[in-house]
């Protein structure tokens, strides 16, 4: 079945560290309305300003969950179990889709909740030259939050519901490359989620140049870095992503990628 293939091809891809693979693997339903069909019917044809290619029939959603595979250890802290944060690209319901955009610094997953002082703190490390601020010199996530001078273009907007359409929806597992992290490739997952597809991306800790696990900030070092755990480690964090992806729209929970 889909699952088995899927697992085969991320247990064989173990010297794949640096570049980019898709798996399509499972599927995702919903229910339908007439709002799908109307959206299906605006958007088509839409060229995409972000990508310049023709947009899909569906807006595009997105939001972060956190997988944790219970059957491994964080190679960098044998008193955590592997984590994984996660972002879901996905075709939304179009009449929540005139909401505000995500921004950039979303991507980051600054914890609720913290203080100014700690959200300033990871604001600092974000910005630093091994982060994302070493994506170009000067560049930080306050312009790219900033409309008036970002260059990162966005249509996704934030935890909108799932598009409302009786069908299954094909799953893309997307695997960042090395030194890059899962929103990295934004453009291009949200482009996929306009033509129907859900898209998975997870950050790989050690690999990613920035994530936040379990609210700690994770950069690049250490034991996570090591060439021979990256290799053991990316595949099987597919698998974790793909576990988790099947638990959500299993037809007992409670997200909104059940059914």
């Amino acid at each position: 079945n889909n699952r088995m293939i899927a697992r085969a091809i991320a247990a064989a891809i173990t010297t794949t560290i640096g570049n980019t693979f898709v798996i399509r693997a499972v599927a995702v339903s919903s229910f339908t309305t007439t709002s799908a069909k109307r959206a299906a019917s605006t958007s088509t044809n839409m060229v995409s300003k972000i990508t310049g290619m023709p947009a899909g029939p569906y807006p595009v959603g997105v939001t972060t969950i956190q997988f944790d595979d219970k059957n491994r250890k964080d190679p960098g802290n044998s008193n955590k179990l592997r984590g994984l944060q996660t972002e879901i690209w996905y075709p939304a319901n179009i009449d929540e889709a005139s909401s505000k955009k995500t921004k950039y610094s979303d991507y980051l997953g600054i914890p609720d909740g913290c203080s100014k002082d700690e959200q300033n703190r990871i604001l600092d490390i974000a910005n630093g030259p091994n982060a994302i601020g070493g994506y170009r010199d000067g560049i930080s996530i306050e312009e790219l939050d900033d409309p008036r001078r970002t260059t990162w273009l966005t249509d996704a907007v934030r935890d909108v519901s799932f598009v409302k359409e009786k069908k299954k929806f094909p799953l893309v597992l997307f695997s960042h490359g090395s030194g890059a992290y899962r929103a990295s490739y934004s453009y291009w997952t949200e482009f996929l989620a306009s033509h129907g597809f859900v898209v998975a991306a997870c950050d790989h800790p050690g690999s990613a140049r920035f994530t936040i696990v379990d609210n700690a900030v994770i950069v690049p070092g250490g034991a996570r870095s090591k060439m021979n755990s990256m290799k053991l480690e990316r595949p099987k964090d597919m698998i974790t992503v793909l576990d988790g992806i099947e638990r959500l729209s299993s037809d007992d929970d409670s997200s909104m990628f059940a059914g």
